[in-house]
């Protein structure tokens, strides 16, 4: 009773104090029965929906991880980074708080907890983070540490009896943007040096069709002397694979956007303007230091230009002090042009790259690897090549080539009779009765010519390559059902047993267990990882798939990005395969449906093969011998035929 009170009156003093405002806009506090926390609220009049924590109730939440954490990627186990106080360090964003949080073998992680609903993010934000966590592993051998991966977990952190999602990416090593400005403000080929960096940067993005969405100082990591920086917060990272998402709320700082951006400003271009803000006050910086006390500093929330500078550029004093030193700086005075020019234009009026880019013409495309067709009897992992087996008759090198044949078999047939005829009279006037063997040979020779021609005529060799594929495919689908009939006999057996499935535990055992035998050196053969990378990790400690596999993929600061790329892959297809052993061994079941499931996949794909092999077998010209003898006459006196 005694605490009911003092619960009663500590938010009576809050209300007095004015910060409960509104008897119709009262908000109503939600205690967590295990948490003990106060979650973010609901208005009475609101219907009941998903309540979503702030960054004091997740701050509580955190001191104690292994309660209320999941165990994936062994969050569980972490140790969160803490303020002298002991209190969880926070990182507060418009959508998520970030902590840091040290995990087992040493790897350091960000945890960005979502502390607002999907719509915030223009959709279903779990399907969006799945295709954003694809692309950006697709692309990181290109964009590198610029865009670390991260790894998506719906339910991340358990406030009372609900899950929330969250973000696990390595944590980026360097300095704040605007700490490392200030830091370095009085150095100016630092900050020329970082202005290029971050043109590279962008450039680099724009050339594999990405964007960041929001470049401002609280996004931007530097270190190296300002050589090197990394880009956090993905709220509005836009890469090729999210252009069926709508765009994003986040609209990016407005001392680094165009004053009238929309939301429809969403693709690869969006970089420019922030870019080009950035760019033009770190070399204004470089010139004259003064300004940056001048304009606030650090408090200000920019690299000197601010929003009011970017709305009216005419009657800005920065404007005017920065034009005094462009004079005296060709490559100021290029910057700050182009930052006009964009100001007094539309936002979607950037359609300039960053730097230029080669043309279609120029740009040279890797080869790709070719997999010859082929279909396999047992129905393992088909490789077949969409092969079409009716384009090459209407080319003109086929046309070419079979005319050439004609050409041939008709001047052997032209030649061919009368050599018999003489061949047959010298063997009868020599060997009278008793040798025309000789001239009989020859006729059988003839014929096998004639045979041979026959079988390597153009269209002919095409129908037999079609006739061989469908064959195959139906005899591979005829053995698939079989085995799919076999497989589903004993699933329901198994079924019928009701084996107890194996625990979460038990399978992280098993996968240590056996990664821990498996050296880091065999990825130098297996993927072509270089052998100077291995040295350098197992010098710190990674000399098996075991340690990389506890670092969750996240390899240390420095590590080559197409390197670092590999490894993970490499282990990736690693754990796939002992997950898939495990199953088999442990959990019979999902073994066998798996199996199943994979032999659906490759008869729908067989089916949609022969479907397409029945028209082509339709449509396809007559290849009877009886049509190649009608093709060595002339056109003119050819039998007619609709299919010839």
């Amino acid at each position: 009773m005694g605490t009911m009170l003092a619960e009663t009156r500590r938010w009576r003093n809050v209300a007095r104090a004015g910060k409960w405002k509104g008897k119709r806009d009262r908000r109503m506090v939600l205690l967590q029965k295990e948490s003990g926390t106060r979650v973010a609220s609901v208005t009475k009049n609101e219907p009941a929906r998903r309540v979503w924590p702030d960054a004091v109730v997740l701050r509580e939440v955190l001191q104690n991880p292994a309660r209320f954490l999941c165990p994936e990627l062994d969050l569980c186990y972490g140790a969160v980074a803490a303020d002298r106080n002991g209190f969880p360090l926070t990182f507060t964003g418009r959508f998520a708080v970030v902590f840091r949080l040290t995990l087992p073998g040493g790897v350091c992680v960000a945890l960005r907890i979502f502390t607002s609903p999907d719509n915030s993010f223009g959709g279903d934000r779990e399907a969006r983070s799945e295709r954003l966590m694809r692309s950006l592993t697709r692309l990181q051998a290109e964009i590198g540490d610029l865009l670390p991966p991260f790894v998506y977990l719906p339910r991340a952190v358990r406030v009372g009896e609900t899950w929330y999602p969250a973000q696990v990416l390595p944590w980026a090593e360097g300095e704040p943007f605007l700490s490392f400005v200030t830091n370095n403000r009085d150095r100016a080929p630092v900050l020329r040096t970082l202005a290029a960096t971050l043109n590279t940067a962008v450039d680099r993005l724009e050339s594999m069709g990405a964007a960041h969405g929001d470049l401002q100082h609280d996004n931007i990591m530097v270190s190296e002397s300002g050589e090197r920086v990394t880009f956090v917060d993905y709220d509005a990272l836009y890469t090729p694979d999210l252009s069926d998402f709508a765009p994003p709320a986040e609209r990016g700082h407005p001392n680094y956007q165009h004053p009238q951006r929309r939301a429809a400003e969403y693709g690869i271009g969006m970089d420019r303007f922030p870019l080009t803000v950035i760019r033009s006050g770190l070399l204004l910086l470089a010139d004259a230091p003064h300004l940056w006390k001048q304009t606030g500093g650090d408090a200000n929330e920019g690299v000197l230009f601010t929003a009011s500078d970017f709305a009216a550029p005419g009657v800005s004093p920065l404007w005017g002090a920065a034009k005094g030193w462009a004079s005296l700086d060709a490559e100021l005075a290029e910057s700050l042009a182009a930052l006009h020019a964009r100001c007094v234009a539309a936002p979607s009026a950037t359609t300039k790259s960053v730097s230029p880019l080669p043309n279609d013409a120029a740009i040279i495309t890797p080869k790709l690897r070719r997999y010859p067709s082929r279909v396999t009897p047992t129905c393992d992992e088909e490789q077949t090549r969409p092969v079409s087996y009716l384009a090459p008759l209407y080319t003109l090198a086929f046309q070419r080539e079979e005319a050439a044949h004609i050409h041939a078999l008709r001047a052997y047939l032209l030649i061919a009779p009368p050599v018999v005829c003489i061949a047959w009279l010298m063997a009868w006037d020599f060997g009278g009765t008793k040798w025309p063997f000789l001239a009989y040979l020859l006729v059988l020779l003839s014929v096998l010519q004639v045979t041979y021609l026959y079988l390597a005529w153009g269209v002919k060799r095409q129908r037999d390559a079609l006739d061989l594929e469908y064959g195959k495919l139906m005899e591979a689908e005829r053995q698939n059902s079989e085995r799919k009939k076999h497989l589903s006999e004993r699933l329901a057996r198994c079924k019928a047993k009701n084996l107890p499935e194996p625990d979460a535990w038990h399978e992280r055992e098993h996968l240590r267990k056996v990664l821990s035998h498996i050296p880091l050196s065999r990825s130098i053969g297996e993927i072509g990882v270089s052998a100077p990378v291995v040295r350098e990790l197992r010098g710190r400690g990674i000399g098996t798939a075991a340690h990389l596999w506890q670092r969750h993929g996240f390899l240390p600061a420095g590590t080559d990005a197409a390197q670092a790329s590999l490894l993970r892959t490499w282990l990736s297809d690693l754990e796939v395969r002992e997950r898939e052993r495990f199953a088999r061994e442990y959990n019979p079941v999902l073994a066998l449906e798996e199996r199943l499931a994979r032999m659906t996949r490759q008869s729908e794909k067989r089916a949609a093969r022969l479907a397409e092999l029945d028209e082509w077998r339709a449509s396809f010209p007559d290849a009877s011998f009886a049509t190649f003898l009608r093709r060595l006459l002339p056109s003119h006196l050819r039998f007619t035929s609709s299919r010839v």
